[in-house]
C-alpha cells in the first residue's frame, strides 16, 4: 500500500497538520476510506483528529468523541464500508477523557461535554483543577470540532459504548439522575438496557420504537445543559442519535445502526404551511407533542410544529396539497393513549367554506376528553 503526505502545514496558533492517506487499513472490504489527519495543538498537547470519508457520500455524519470506544467504531465501520459517509474520531490513546498541558498545568477533560462554556467549566472542575485560561483553550478546541460538521447535516451520528449498570436507558427513568433529559422513553423488554438510542428527533424516536431498541427522546428544552453533543444539537435544532452499547458487543451495535440506518436519512416531505393554533379549554397538563401527526382519516396531512402552553399558542405544518378551510374542524383526543389518530380534522359539509389565511387566523383545535 502507498502511502502519500500532503507538505506539512504548521500555523502559530493553534498548530493545525494535515495528512492525507490513499486508503485506511481499518476497513477490510467494501468501500475504502479516504483519510486525513488533523493535529491540533491544545496547550503544549498535540490531539490528533482523524476524518474519515468513505465514497463521495457526506449527508450522514459520524463522530466518535471517546477513544476507548472501540465497540462502537468497528461496528459503525460495516455500515459506512457499506454505504459511504464520514467519520470523524479523536484519537486519545485508547483513553476516554483527555489531559493536556497549558504553562506546565495538567488538565483534564470529557471531550463530550465541551459544546458550551458551561459544560466546559463543570467537567473541568470536576476533575480537579480549571483555570479561565484552560476555559478558552478547550472552547476552541470545541469549536474546531464542530467545524467539521457538514453545514445541514442529515444526522449526526454519535458512537459510544458503556459499562454494565453504569449508565442506560434506566438512567432516564421517573426518579433516576437523567429524569429530567428525557421527553419519551421506550424500554425493550427483550434488549439489556445499557444497549440504547438516544434522538433528538421526535419522527426518529416514533421511527425507532419499531425495530424494538430501548430509546430515549431527549427534552432539547430542558435537558441538562452539560456541554454534551446531544444537547448542542438538541439547541440547534440538528437532527442527532447516539447509539450505544456495552463494550464488546460489536455484532449487537451492527444490528442496532444498521435498523437506524433505515430511519435516519430525511424523508422527502411535501411543501407546507404553518398555521397558528389554540386548544380550547387547554391547561399545561395536556400531552400534546412536538411532532404529533395530524390525520384527515387515514392521511397524514401535517404535523405539531410547536406545542401550545397552557392557554398559549402552538404551531401546525399542514401541507400545501390540502389547503385549509373555514369549514373544517380539529379535535385532539387527549384519552387516546396507544391511538395514533390524537389529532384529527373533519369536514362540516353543511357549513360554507372561506379558505384560511395562514398569517391572519388562529385555528381552533378543540380538546376531547
Amino acid at each position: 500500500m502507498q502511502h502519500f503526505s500532503l507538505p506539512l502545514l504548521i500555523l502559530l496558533f493553534p498548530v493545525f497538520v494535515f495528512s492525507q492517506t490513499a486508503a485506511s487499513p481499518v476497513a477490510s472490504h467494501g468501500l475504502t476510506p479516504r483519510v486525513t489527519v488533523v493535529y491540533y495543538q491544545l496547550g503544549s498537547t498535540v490531539i490528533p483528529i482523524k476524518y474519515y470519508q468513505f465514497g463521495d457520500s457526506k449527508d450522514l455524519f459520524f463522530i466518535n468523541l471517546h477513544d476507548d470506544e472501540a465497540t462502537a467504531v468497528n461496528g459503525a465501520m460495516r455500515l459506512l464500508e457499506m454505504q459511504g459517509g464520514t467519520l470523524i474520531r479523536l484519537v486519545n490513546n485508547k483513553q476516554r477523557n483527555i489531559t493536556f498541558k497549558m504553562e506546565g498545568v495538567s488538565y483534564l477533560f470529557d471531550p463530550n461535554r465541551i459544546f458550551s462554556r458551561h459544560g466546559i467549566t463543570q467537567s473541568l472542575s470536576g476533575f480537579g483543577r480549571i483555570s479561565n485560561k484552560a476555559v478558552d483553550e478547550v472552547e476552541k478546541f470545541a469549536n474546531r470540532i464542530l467545524k467539521f460538521l457538514p453545514p445541514s447535516p442529515v444526522c449526526v451520528i454519535a458512537l459510544h459504548n458503556n459499562s454494565d449498570g453504569k449508565f442506560s436507558v434506566t438512567s432516564y427513568l421517573k426518579g433516576n439522575e437523567r429524569e429530567q433529559d428525557a421527553r419519551a422513553i421506550h424500554l425493550s423488554p427483550d434488549e439489556d438496557p445499557d444497549d440504547l438510542f438516544l434522538t433528538t428527533d421526535s419522527i426518529l424516536y416514533r421511527n425507532l420504537i419499531k425495530e424494538k431498541f430501548n430509546i430515549v427522546w431527549q427534552d432539547n428544552g430542558n435537558a441538562s445543559k452539560d456541554g454534551s453533543l446531544s444537547v448542542y444539537c438538541g439547541e440547534k435544532n440538528i437532527r442527532y442519535l447516539n447509539c450505544e452499547t456495552e463494550h464488546g458487543k460489536t455484532s449487537q451495535y451492527s444490528a442496532m445502526i444498521v435498523a437506524a440506518n433505515k430511519y435516519v436519512r430525511k424523508e422527502v416531505t411535501p411543501p407546507a404551511t404553518v398555521y397558528t393554533f389554540q386548544v380550547s379549554n387547554a391547561t399545561d397538563s395536556i400531552q400534546l407533542k412536538e411532532g404529533e401527526i395530524i390525520y384527515f382519516g387515514d392521511r397524514k396531512i401535517g404535523t405539531v410544529r410547536r406545542k401550545p402552553s397552557g392557554q398559549g399558542n402552538g404551531q401546525m405544518e399542514i401541507i400545501n396539497s390540502f389547503p385549509l378551510y373555514d369549514n373544517m374542524d380539529f379535535f385532539y383526543f387527549s384519552s387516546r393513549t396507544d391511538d395514533p389518530h390524537k389529532m384529527e380534522l373533519r369536514i362540516d359539509p353543511t357549513r360554507s367554506r372561506k379558505l384560511v389565511e395562514p398569517a391572519k387566523a388562529i385555528v381552533p383545535v378543540k380538546l376531547m376528553k
